[in-house]
C-alpha cells in the first residue's frame, strides 16, 4: 500500500481523536453554564463576511469545551466530548479569510506537535467555513459559526466519522464547541512550538 494511502486511512481512523476539550488548559476562562452553549445552538447569529474578517479571522482560538450533538439533535451535556477518551490531544485553530490552520499533537504516527494548513472559504449565507479540496470544490462543512463576541467563539463542528453499529457505513459526528481567543503572545508561542505536518511526515517515511 502506498504511503500516501496509508496516511489517509490512518488519518480517517484517528480523526475524532485529534481534538480534546479540557477547560483546565484555560484556567483564566470559564463558561458560566452550559446554557451559554445551548443558547448559541438554538439561536445562531448570522455573521456577515466583514464581521467574520473582523471578529474571527486573524486570531488564534483555543478549545475550551465541546459537547456531542446526538443523532436526535440534542446536545449531550452529561460529559465533555473528550473527557474520558484515550489518545486525544488538544486541537486549536487559526482562522484567516481563505484558510485555517489546525495545531495538534499527532498521535497516529507520533510526530509530535504539528500544524496543518487547509484552504477554506467562508459562506456568509450559512455562516459556515468550508474546506476547499485539491480539485477546487468544497468539502463538508467544517465549522458553522453559532456566535462570536470579543473573547469566545461557539461553533457547530464536524469532529470526524464514526462507524455505525451493525452497519457498513460511517456517520458524521458533530459537537457544539467553545473556543477562547488567544492573545498574540500565546498564539506566537504555540505557533513556534509546532512544525508543518508534511515535513514531519516526510521525516517519518525516510
Amino acid at each position: 500500500m502506498k504511503t500516501k494511502q496509508l496516511f489517509t486511512i490512518l488519518l480517517i481512523a484517528t480523526l475524532t481523536f485529534y481534538i480534546s476539550s479540557c477547560a483546565k488548559d484555560n484556567p483564566d476562562f470559564t463558561l458560566n453554564s452550559t446554557s451559554e452553549i445551548q443558547n448559541a445552538f438554538e439561536n445562531p447569529q448570522k455573521l456577515k463576511t466583514e464581521d467574520f474578517e473582523k471578529k474571527v479571522s486573524g486570531y488564534g482560538w483555543q478549545l475550551v469545551t465541546s459537547y456531542e450533538i446526538k443523532e436526535d439533535g440534542i446536545i449531550d451535556y452529561s460529559h465533555d466530548y473528550y473527557e474520558d477518551r484515550v489518545g486525544s490531544s488538544t486541537k486549536n485553530y487559526y482562522f484567516a479569510t481563505d484558510y485555517y490552520i489546525s495545531y495538534y499533537n499527532d498521535l497516529a504516527f507520533g510526530l509530535g506537535d504539528v500544524f496543518r494548513k487547509q484552504n477554506s472559504e467562508y459562506d456568509y449565507q450559512t455562516s459556515t467555513i468550508y474546506p476547499i479540496l485539491e480539485d477546487g470544490t468544497r468539502g463538508n462543512a467544517a465549522f458553522v459559526i453559532l456566535k462570536v463576541d470579543t473573547n469566545i467563539l461557539f461553533v457547530k463542528q464536524l469532529m470526524g466519522l464514526r462507524h455505525a453499529d451493525n452497519k457498513e457505513e460511517y456517520t458524521p459526528v458533530y459537537t457544539v464547541s467553545a473556543y477562547k481567543k488567544m492573545s498574540n503572545e500565546d498564539y506566537e508561542k504555540m505557533k513556534n512550538n509546532h512544525r508543518n505536518v508534511e515535513d514531519a511526515q516526510k521525516e517519518f517515511t525516510e
